[in-house]
């Protein structure tokens, strides 16, 4: 689904490094390597700034993995660039390959003076990859009604609905129950731990999980003598 960046055209690095207290410290170490000193201790200075940014630039290309001697020129932007996207290919080709899906919006039509019907409920529980039965009672808990699937895995709803308050609520599930936190992909699974009965939520793209809150039951009408056969029924 489509959401709104306050940060339009601003990638999450550069607003991090906007208020991270070690960049502005790395840029503080650099010009004072880098600053040209004056007087009679400036070619000793002078020296002592060119050797420590030589040692910079060595210990970056050992980090890099290039070997390169001393009179030669460090490697190029776009060479080192075509390194790392090579790495990140072979690393995690799911997650280089991987293209963004594309939901329909929810179409909710009146059934009757009393119900609504949401029409194409399995075609998003099938592109969400969730199962119907979850998200049904995810809808009817956050709805406040009452609610039962057709013979066409139609959602038929208690109340008067529309298409705009359903996707309202999509959005929030897709945001709790299916968009990964770390690269945003819808490509996730839910698990549930059988020792603490928690879910958790797996990234099939970059591997991160991420534990979710339990989905509660939908919307119940208690009829009359109902709990008191629920509790004869504990007792025995």
């Amino acid at each position: 689904m489509p959401g709104t960046d306050a940060f339009s055209g601003i990638s999450d690095e550069e607003i991090a490094a906007l208020f991270d207290p070690a960049v502005h410290k790395i840029r503080r170490a650099r010009a004072a390597v880098t600053a040209p000193v004056s007087g009679a201790d400036g070619t000793a200075a002078s020296e002592a700034a060119s050797a420590g940014v030589l040692l910079a630039s060595e210990a970056a290309r050992a980090v890099a993995g290039t070997v390169v001697d001393d009179g030669e020129a460090d490697p190029e932007y776009e060479s080192m660039l075509e390194r790392a996207h090579h790495l990140m290919r072979s690393s995690n080709p799911a997650m280089v390959s991987r293209t963004k899906k594309r939901l329909k919006p929810p179409n909710v039509v009146r059934v009757g003076s009393t119900r609504s019907c949401w029409t194409n409920f399995a075609e998003i529980t099938d592109s969400l990859g969730r199962e119907r039965v979850m998200m049904k009672d995810y809808f009817l808990a956050e709805l406040g009604t009452t609610g039962s699937l057709d013979d066409k895995a139609q959602l038929v709803l208690k109340g008067r609905h529309t298409s705009a308050s359903v996707e309202n609520l999509l959005r929030k599930y897709i945001t709790a129950y299916v968009m990964c936190g770390n690269c945003k992909s819808l490509d996730t699974v839910l698990e549930k731990n059988t020792v603490t009965r928690l879910m958790s939520l797996r990234c099939l793209a970059c591997a991160s999980t991420r534990t979710v809150a339990a989905v509660r039951s939908g919307f119940k009408i208690v009829k009359r003598g109902q709990r008191r056969k629920e509790r004869a029924a504990a007792m025995t």
